[in-house]
């Protein structure tokens, strides 16, 4: 009987040390409730061929030029699946409000103007009439007017009223972009930058 209380005793003594020291070794691996899990800000591709691309405005924000955010808003507008292709850049002084230039899928110009703006910097409609005068002086069929913030009422009521079609892609859309087409908009940026003189 003494034999089997001591093979009982260590039996339930062995039990309880594995016990312990499996819930210690899963209380080490558990993360803290209080962590925050932050993604990178610009996570590699899936596809090593592809540029990195960002995740939200203020990655943008933080990561791009305005110069480079010309040629990221042309990849937008080609990643929205219409049939686009990049053609040139223009951007700088003196580019009569023009940026980047693309051609349609029946090979007419079309016209990208970027800006680089903060969400409290609002676009104004004198800058929308200046490209209406931009889209006719390129003889473009269209144009699309990219920012990362957004147009005023007046601003969004004159593009709508404009003869030559202005499409807008503000803030808003870009983020929904972002999250929704990130590959495409990796796609049609590896083809613009590969279409980027090397000078530039």
């Amino acid at each position: 009987m003494l034999l089997f209380a001591l093979f009982f005793g260590t039996v339930i003594s062995l039990f309880v040390v594995t016990s312990m020291t499996i819930a210690i070794n899963q209380t080490r691996t558990l993360p803290s409730r209080n962590v925050q899990v932050v993604p990178p800000l610009l996570p590699p591709a899936t596809d090593s061929s592809l540029p990195r691309v960002p995740q939200t405005l203020t990655q943008i924000h933080t990561f791009m030029s305005d110069k480079q955010f010309e040629y990221f808003s042309a990849a937008l507008v080609i990643a929205l699946g219409e049939g686009h292709r990049f053609h040139s850049r223009v951007g700088g002084s003196g580019d009569d409000g023009v940026d980047t230039k693309l051609t349609n899928l029946y090979g007419n110009m079309v016209i990208v103007q970027s800006k680089l703006y903060q969400a409290s910097n609002t676009v104004g409609p004198a800058y929308i009439r200046d490209f209406m005068g931009a889209i006719a002086l390129k003889d473009a069929v269209y144009g699309y007017f990219v920012t990362t913030s957004k147009l005023t009422d007046q601003a969004a009521r004159t593009a709508a009223a404009s003869r030559r079609p202005i499409r807008v892609i503000d803030g808003s859309k870009i983020e929904a972009m972002l999250q929704y087409r990130s590959r495409e908009i990796a796609l049609a940026y590896k083809d613009v930058l590969d279409a980027i003189p090397k000078e530039e």
